[in-house]
């Protein structure tokens, strides 16, 4: 290839960043497949203006590329532009032109540097430093806003987790030394900007592109979210005489959160796990007061006429949580009640919380009440949050024993949801009669068991699993096959077992004579009865 016909660098970098903004990142890792597997065909691979080639996609697809302009390109698929065909080719060609392959597919992550020192971002970065010095006076809405100046630079980089840890980097930068309650301030507002932030679409999805959040999109938010929950399960430290702005930056916040976990998107259920966090631990017991729970619930309520339905889920939790701090219980569960068909994961963990913080305080009667009146509810959620509602049950008995049978009342009213949680409090407490019909009345089978979880039974009320044992003899022989007939020698030896212990060899004797004379034609049975030592 003649030297003239080589891409220089400046062509190249503009390349780069042209895919860049072009192509959305899943598009060029499948263009990069496309061109490892050998699809494209260049025609005129030394052209640096216009290529044209094919593909081998679903059909052979022709495909015109201009290399100075990948936005004038175009294919004859179904999508058409900025589609993997064309991202192929342009790799293809790079290659051809001695470049790296794997910059040109990884332009959206790898390929852009960060741009903060790039000339014309050096006033703004100056800029920025010089305001950073006023950090420890601003309110919230003044960080937000820097926080937003501090990211132009790379608003049109991909949003992953690559993307959240250089944002980060970048807003912590900025930030002077601060006191501490104004420092943990500043790291949740920053966490909860950056995870909106990433949720936004960048730049070049405004402009009319799909808006859908892509895998590692997810899993940015989705770490940005346990690190402002990490955040937030760490107490408010207390805030010092040099500290004037902290209360007002702690309801600026939670003015903050509360419009964000109103507005439908793709982190408003996230939103309602920080707005609860928030109140739990470090509204409530720093400034906690009933008048700012009515003046919270006001604030919802005025925002209620205008919400979008999708919205009413995550209202009901935090104006129930309101009305729960208010100790209006009827209001509260009125709402519970209100919101029960809604199936959302996040106020169930809310709801399981606020349960949870009546046993802290020792309020035993009103979480008797709670306990027994929102099991409906709780019924139809996360077996996570049914085992956190099952151990407030358990602590509250521990203190209330009186309470004890109606716990077990609201465990069966809850079935079939509380089955195992039931069933394990059934054998715990030596109920065994009870656990044992529940095992009869769902035709549970023995051999499911291993033998140590019955062994409570076979100690402390053998008589329980006769019928057990019996039942399911009966069943396996009915199969008439032989891994039927093994099983029913494996409990028939159990059985044998349990009348010696009990004590009644004669009526197993009984049983084991009239049992080989029914089933005296059963040949393969009888092997295995003569197999188990039982003829």
């Amino acid at each position: 290839m003649d030297s003239y016909t080589k891409l220089n660098d400046a062509a190249w970098d503009r390349l780069l960043r042209s895919v860049a903004k072009q192509f959305t990142d899943v598009t060029l890792k499948r263009g990069y497949q496309y061109y490892k597997q050998g699809r494209v065909t260049l025609d005129n691979p030394d052209d640096l203006e216009h290529l044209e080639a094919e593909v081998d996609g679903t059909i052979p697809y022709v495909v015109d590329v201009y290399p100075g302009k990948p936005s004038d390109s175009d294919c004859n698929c179904p999508v058409g532009s900025s589609c993997k065909h064309i991202a192929a080719v342009l790799m293809a060609w790079a290659e051809h032109q001695g470049r790296s392959v794997q910059s040109l597919a990884n332009a959206r992550t790898a390929a852009v540097s960060v741009p903060a020192a790039a000339p014309r971002y050096k006033a703004e970065a100056q800029r920025l430093a010089q305001e950073a010095v006023r950090i420890p006076e601003m309110s919230v809405a003044q960080w937000l806003a820097l926080f937003e100046r501090c990211l132009m630079p790379i608003a049109d980089q991909v949003r992953n987790t690559n993307y959240a840890k250089q944002a980060l980097g970048l807003i912590y930068k900025l930030k002077p030394e601060l006191p501490p309650a104004a420092e943990r301030l500043y790291e949740l507002n920053a966490l909860l900007y950056l995870m909106h932030h990433v949720a936004e679409p960048p730049n070049m999805y405004a402009r009319g592109q799909s808006s859908y959040l892509g895998y590692f999109t997810h899993i940015a938010i989705t770490d940005l979210h346990e690190a402002a929950m990490g955040c937030l399960a760490r107490e408010l430290p207390d805030a010092a005489a040099d500290e004037p702005h902290w209360r007002d930056r702690l309801l600026e916040t939670a003015d903050a959160l509360r419009t964000a976990m109103l507005r439908p998107g793709p982190t408003q259920d996230y939103d309602l796990l920080h707005y609860g966090g928030l109140w739990e631990t470090w509204v409530s017991p720093s400034i906690g007061s009933e008048a700012l729970y009515a003046e919270e619930l006001r604030r919802l309520e005025d925002a209620l006429p205008e919400l979008p339905p999708q919205s009413r889920g995550a209202w009901n939790t935090a104006a129930l949580r309101m009305r729960f701090s208010l100790s209006d219980d009827d209001g509260a569960l009125a709402l519970l009640r209100e919101g029960a068909g809604r199936n959302r994961d996040a106020s169930s963990s809310e709801l399981v919380d606020l349960l949870a913080s009546l046993a802290r305080d020792g309020q035993w009667s009103r979480l008797l009440r709670w306990l027994t009146e929102a099991a409906p509810w709780i019924a139809s959620r996360r077996p996570r949050d049914m085992e956190a509602y099952a151990s407030l049950w358990d602590a509250l008995v521990a203190r209330l024993p009186e309470a004890e049978p109606l716990m077990w009342e609201t465990f069966e009213r809850m079935l079939p949801a509380s089955g195992q949680l039931y069933e394990s409090r059934l054998l715990a407490a030596g109920r065994y009669e009870e656990w044992m019909d529940i095992q009869l009345s769902y035709g549970r089978e023995p051999l499911e068991y291993r033998a140590t979880e019955l062994a409570p039974l076979e100690k402390h009320a053998p008589h329980t699993l006769l019928p057990f044992y019996h039942q399911a003899v009966e069943r396996y022989v009915a199969l008439k096959n032989r891994a039927g007939y093994k099983s029913a020698v494996k409990l028939l030896k159990r059985l044998a077992k349990l009348y010696k212990k009990m004590k009644r060899e004669d009526r197993w004797e009984t049983f084991y004579e009239l049992f080989e004379l029914r089933h005296s034609r059963l040949r393969a049975l009888q092997e295995e009865l003569r197999k188990g030592k039982l003829s």
